[in-house]
C-alpha cells in the first residue's frame, strides 16, 4: 500500500521527499519530445512534428512582400547571416523549423504564414558531404527560440530573410512535396495558407494515425501497423490483446501510438506521423514497457470528457494512456490484474472505493501523512501530474500561518512562529461553511449582482440561451492556465507554448 502511495508523488518530488525505490531495467516510460533541443512544445499549442533531415543552413537579408532589411540591429542578426551552420530541418503542420548543432545559436521557426511561397529547389545546389540538393525559403519573418540553450521568450525578427537548407544525406524532394501539399491545404482537413498573412480558416494538417475514432467490435484497429514482436524484452512472450490504438498524454502534448499486453508486460509503440511512412514501417524508436511484476499500481483517468484513460504506475514513474474509449482502457486493465493475480498482495486501482477506504484508515492510524492522504483523494477524483485541466489540487484549511508581529518580519522567526500554530483554536480556520469565491465579501457583492442582472436579463426575454444562464463564477479553479502561472518555474516551455512565446503580460 506504501509503494503505491509513493508512486503518487509528484516527479520533481518523489525521490527528494522519499528513498528510492528499486528500479527495474526493463520498464520504460515514453519519452515525448525527440532528442535534443527540439520539442512540440516550441511549436504553436497542437501543431505536430512530420520529418526531419541532416542539413547546413545558410541566410542572407533580401526584400519581400512583408518588409526589407532595415535597421542595422535586424540587418546584423545572427540569424539573418548564417554561414554553413549544421543541424536538423524539421517539417511540422505549421512551419518549418531549423535546429543548430551548437547549443548556443538559436532554433529558427518559419512559420508558413510568414513565407512568401512554398520551399523551392535551388536547381544547381549540391549539398555537401554527398547530399543531393538545396532549398530555399523567404520569409518576411521568423522567430528565434532558446538562444544560448536558454529558455525565454521567443524573439521575433521582423525583417525579410532568405535561408537556403542543403541537405546533406539525401535529396529534399520529398520535404518540398509535403510542405506544398501542407500549404495547399491538401496534406489533410484545412484550408491553404495565405502567404505574408494569417492562415485563411483552419490550419492545414498533414494525415496523422487516427486515435479518436469509434471503437471496433473487439478493440482491434486495422489500420494500425502490426506490433514488431522483435521488440518484446523476452523470447517466447505471448500477446494477450490484439494491438490497440491508444496515445502517451504528459502535459500539452500527446504521443499517438499503440499498446499491446502480453504474458509479461504492456508495451507501448509511438507511431511516425513521417514522410513515406506507410502501415508497414510507421512504427519508431523502442517502445515503452512496463513489466507486470513492477507495477505498483493502476488507476481510471480521463481524456478530455471521455472516461478511456489508464494511468500506469511504476516504482520510477507513471504514464499516462488514453484509449479509443472506455471498453478497451477496461479490457487492459482486466488482463493487467489477472495477470498480477498471484501476487501476495493484489495490485491496487486507485480509483477504486476499497483503495480509498484502506488509505483512510492508514490516514487515521498515522502511517501516512496529510499530503499523501490528499495525493490519494486526488488520485481517486481522477486527477493526475500529466493532465493539466485535472491537475492535483491542495485544500485551503488555515487563515493564519503564524506571520504576524511574532515573527517581526524575519525568516527564522516566522517559521518558529508557524511551528506554534494552535491547531485547537478556531479562529486559526478559515470559514469552512463557505467556498473561496465568497470569502472576499466585497468580491462576492460582485458576483451576486452579476448572477441577479443575468437572471433579471433572463426573466425580461433577453437572453434566452442555454450559454446566457444566471451563473455566480465565470471561471474554475483548476484550469491549464491557472495551473501553468503557478509552475512557471518548473514549466517554462509550456506556458511559453499556451502564451504564443511569451510569459504573459509582465503585470500579471
Amino acid at each position: 500500500m506504501e509503494e503505491s502511495i509513493r508512486a503518487l508523488y509528484p516527479p520533481s518530488s518523489r525521490r527528494r521527499r522519499r528513498p528510492p525505490a528499486r528500479r527495474s531495467s526493463s520498464s520504460s516510460s515514453p519519452s515525448l519530445p525527440p532528442p535534443g533541443r527540439f520539442t512540440e512544445l516550441l511549436l504553436e499549442h497542437g501543431e505536430r512534428h512530420v520529418g526531419d533531415w541532416a542539413a547546413v543552413a545558410s541566410s542572407s537579408p533580401s526584400g519581400g512582400a512583408l518588409g526589407a532589411a532595415g535597421n542595422g540591429a535586424a540587418a546584423s542578426d545572427p540569424t539573418r547571416r548564417m554561414s554553413s551552420v549544421d543541424g536538423r530541418v524539421r517539417l511540422c503542420t505549421k512551419s518549418v523549423v531549423f535546429e543548430p548543432r551548437c547549443a548556443s545559436r538559436g532554433i529558427v521557426r518559419v512559420a508558413f504564414a510568414d513565407m512568401y511561397g512554398p520551399p523551392s529547389l535551388v536547381a544547381d545546389g549540391v549539398g555537401p558531404s554527398g547530399g543531393r540538393g538545396t532549398v530555399e525559403i523567404g520569409a518576411g519573418r521568423h522567430a528565434v527560440i532558446g538562444e544560448n540553450n536558454v529558455v525565454g521568450p521567443y524573439r521575433q525578427v521582423r525583417e525579410a530573410t532568405e535561408f537556403r537548407i542543403a541537405f546533406r544525406f539525401s535529396g529534399p524532394e520529398a520535404m518540398v512535396e509535403a510542405c506544398g501539399s501542407l500549404m495547399r491545404g491538401t496534406g489533410g482537413v484545412g484550408a491553404a495558407v495565405s502567404f505574408g498573412g494569417d492562415l485563411d480558416g483552419a490550419p492545414p494538417t498533414i494525415p496523422l494515425p487516427d486515435s479518436g475514432g469509434p471503437e471496433s467490435q473487439d478493440g482491434d484497429r486495422a489500420d494500425l501497423p502490426p506490433f514488431d514482436r522483435a521488440n518484446f524484452e523476452t523470447v517466447g512472450e505471448c500477446p494477450l490483446s490484439p494491438t490497440l490504438a491508444c496515445s502517451a498524454r504528459t502535459p500539452l502534448l500527446e504521443e499517438r501510438g499503440m499498446a499491446v499486453v502480453t504474458d509479461r508486460a504492456l508495451y507501448f509503440q509511438p507511431i511516425s506521423a513521417g514522410l513515406g511512412a506507410t502501415k508497414e514501417t510507421s512504427t519508431r524508436g523502442r517502445p515503452a514497457s512496463w513489466p507486470h511484476d513492477t507495477l505498483v499500481g493502476l488507476a481510471r483517468r480521463y481524456d478530455g470528457l471521455r472516461d478511456s484513460g489508464l494511468e500506469v504506475y511504476a516504482p520510477d514513474g507513471s504514464a499516462l494512456l488514453t484509449f479509443d474509449g472506455p471498453r478497451a482502457r477496461e479490457a487492459v486493465l482486466r488482463l493487467i490484474l489477472d495477470r498480477t493475480s498471484g501476487r501476495r498482495i493484489p495490485l491496487p486501482v486507485l480509483t477504486d472505493r476499497s483503495y480509498v477506504e484502506q488509505a483512510s484508515e492508514l490516514w487515521h492510524a498515522g502511517r501516512i501523512d496529510n499530503y499523501e492522504y490528499l495525493l490519494v483523494l486526488n488520485s481517486a477524483a481522477g486527477r493526475s501530474f500529466h493532465d493539466l485541466s485535472r491537475y492535483p489540487v491542495m485544500p485551503w484549511v488555515l487563515s493564519e500561518y503564524g506571520t504576524g508581529s511574532e515573527g517581526g518580519g524575519d525568516a527564522r522567526g516566522g517559521e518558529a512562529a508557524r511551528a506554534r500554530i494552535d491547531l485547537d483554536d478556531e479562529g486559526n480556520y478559515r470559514d469552512l461553511s463557505r467556498p473561496i469565491g465568497a470569502l472576499n465579501e466585497e468580491r462576492y457583492k460582485g458576483f451576486e449582482a452579476r448572477y441577479e442582472s443575468l437572471l433579471q436579463s433572463q426573466g425580461s426575454g433577453d437572453g434566452g440561451s442555454p450559454l446566457d444562464a444566471p451563473f455566480l463564477y465565470g471561471t474554475h479553479y483548476s484550469a491549464p492556465g491557472y495551473v501553468l502561472y503557478y509552475l512557471l518555474r518548473t514549466m517554462p516551455q509550456h506556458m511559453l507554448c499556451l502564451q504564443n512565446g511569451r510569459f504573459d503580460v509582465p503585470d500579471r
